[in-house]
Parts: C-alpha cells; structure tokens; sequence
C-alpha cells in the first residue's frame, strides 16, 4: 500500500512538469481568445496592418518570436511607416513619440514596463479608446513653454497594438480590465511542436535541431531561444546536448538519468540500462522500470514529423549607424524626454 501511494505520488509529480508537451492544448483565460500557430499570429498583424483592429493585445510567454512574427507580418503591408515603441521607453517618452508620428498605426512591443507604471497604464487606456479620434493629454512641467517635446493635449487617430509577455485578465487589474474592453485580446500560446516546426522556417543547424526534436515531449517550457542558444555552444565547442537536457531536468534528476542511459548505444537492451540504473546508485530496478515507462510512454504521446531546416547561417551585418550623424535629431529628443520624464 505505501509502494502504491509513493509511486502515485512520484507520477503525480512528474504530470504536473508536463506543462507544454507536444500537441497539450492551452487554457483560455478569462478575456482573452487563443492563438497557437504562428499563422494565426501574422494573419493579426495583418489585419492590424490593413487597420481593421482599432487596439489590439497580444500576450505571450517569453522566448516565443511573436514581436518579430507580428513585426515582419506587419512591414509586409505597411513597410516602416508605422509608430514602434519599444521596451524601454518611458511612458512620457511614448506620449512623445506618439504625438510626433500621430495617426500612424503604433505598436508598443513588450510593453510590460510601460504597463507597470501608473503613467504608461494611462497612457494606454488614452490610445486605446474606441472613437476613432483620441484624446491624448500629459500635464506636467515638461510640456509647458515654447520648448515643450509635445503639448499638453493632442488627438490622434493611432491604430495600437501593444504586445506583451504578461497580462492580468479581467479580475487581475482594473486597468488592464479597461484597455480590454476596448480591444482585441488574444493569448499567443504555440505547442511546443508548433514552435519546432516554426523554427524549422529559418533555422539552420540540422543537428542541433533535430536532438531537441528528439526531446520535444520532454520540454516544460519550449523557447525559440533554446535552439539558438544551442547553436551558439555548438559553434564555440562547448557540450550543447548536456546544455539542452538541462533546460528540461533539473541536476540528479531521475527522468534525466534514465533518458540518457535510453540513448546510451553501449547499452543494448534495457536489461543493462536497469542494471547500470542500479550499478550507478539510483535506485531499483523497479524504480528504474517505473520511470522508464513514463518516458516511453511521454515519448510516444504524439509522432513528431521530421523537418528539414531551411535557413542560412547568419553572417555578420554592416553597422545599422554607419553612415549616420550622431546628433540625429530624434536621439537628442530621446534624450530630452528621459531627462524630463516625471
């Protein structure tokens, strides 16, 4: 009976770590729809492009490519000619910016810092109003007098899209709540082999991709960074497989163990890989067996199709600035607004 209850409670353990295997569907919260494909995804920024959104929110985990998803699907139809604010913008920066290229469409990419501050949480309730005129106001010190970097008050009839990495769903923050009711709210949430087939479009070491291909079911938290990350040690002749099996387990941990021991080629059977289990100190052969089933079976949850990489090695890129004045007018605007953000 103890056996029985320790066991139970060892595979309760491990189903809760299986929080993003191959093809688990995703929770819709509360507010908010469900987008799982990187299809899905362009085909919002498309639309959003093409002005049909009047605020439109896109939440997502880190490590997923969506800000450069959305972003490329976006300059496809509308080139450059838009409004971008980025992370580290202050909210008096972002009113700035937003006065300067009113009426472009504008996309605050991970705004979570922007959200965070009582200014920003304004700021964006102000631009996601649903007329489409928007009443735009900022009183301060800093947009008083003949030098002011904006005015006091300004309308616009910005299109925005603000993308995220977290955000409090109705009952979580009466001003996220706000900025809801106003506009499209989805969750970007990929399977983890929606992102292996993603990455597959431009990636482009074969080996790296294919070993984490092999652990898809076992990853907790999927990341387009990871095959990047791998790439990287690889080409520094670091040990990148350790690397990879150790974003998944944790150090001694037993699903580690027997997944290793199950590639191990000099090990013909799984006879030797329970006695090299029990030779090595790890338990029994019953414990051995247990864990082993579990991966087996985790393993062959889902078939995982093969993919063929179909991107280039990237190359080094000429310096973005070369060329340019350092005095450019809007860094020295930047600079003003950091300066006199209040």
């Amino acid at each position: 009976m103890k056996n029985t209850k320790a066991r139970k409670k060892t595979e309760g353990k491990i189903r809760k770590r299986m929080l993003n295997t191959v093809g688990q569907p995703p929770v819709k919260p509360e507010g908010a729809g469900i987008l799982t494909t990187y299809d899905e995804l362009r085909e919002k920024a498309r639309k959003f492009a093409e002005g049909k959104y009047n605020l439109l929110v896109i939440a997502g985990g880190p490590g997923l490519s969506k800000s450069t998803t959305f972003k490329q699907a976006l300059e496809a139809v509308v080139g450059k000619d838009y409004c971008f604010i980025e992370a580290n913008a202050s909210p008096f920066g972002a009113y700035c910016k937003l006065w300067r290229q009113r009426n472009r469409l504008a996309v605050f990419d991970d705004a979570d810092p922007i959200n965070e501050q009582p200014g920003g949480k304004r700021l964006l309730k102000q631009v996601g109003q649903t007329d489409q005129w928007k009443h735009c106001s900022w009183e301060s010190k800093a947009t008083m007098g003949k030098k002011a970097l904006a005015p006091q008050e300004f309308w616009t009839s910005s299109k925005v899209c603000i993308i995220t990495n977290s955000w409090e769903y109705r009952e979580g923050n009466v001003h996220t709540a706000a900025v809801e009711d106003r506009g499209q709210c989805w969750l970007f949430m990929p399977t983890a082999l929606e992102i292996h087939r993603f990455v597959s479009e431009w990636f482009w070491s074969q080996e790296v991709f294919d070993f984490i291909g092999q652990h898809l079911p076992y990853l907790r938290r999927p990341s387009v960074r990871l095959y990047k990350k791998a790439w990287e040690m690889e080409k520094a002749g670091d040990d990148w497989r350790s690397y990879v099996l150790d974003q998944i387990f944790e150090a001694e941990d037993l699903e580690r163990i027997v997944l290793d021991l199950m590639y191990d080629t000099s090990l013909a059977s799984t006879k030797q890989r329970s006695q090299e289990f029990v030779r090595l100190g790890h338990g029994s052969r019953a414990t051995f067996y247990r864990y082993y089933a579990d991966m087996k079976e985790r393993h062959n949850l889902t078939h995982i199709p093969y993919f063929k990489v179909e991107g280039m090695e990237p190359e080094d890129q000429p310096d973005p600035m070369a060329g340019q004045d350092d005095s450019d007018e809007d860094q020295e605007e930047d600079q003003e607004e950091d300066q006199q953000d209040d």
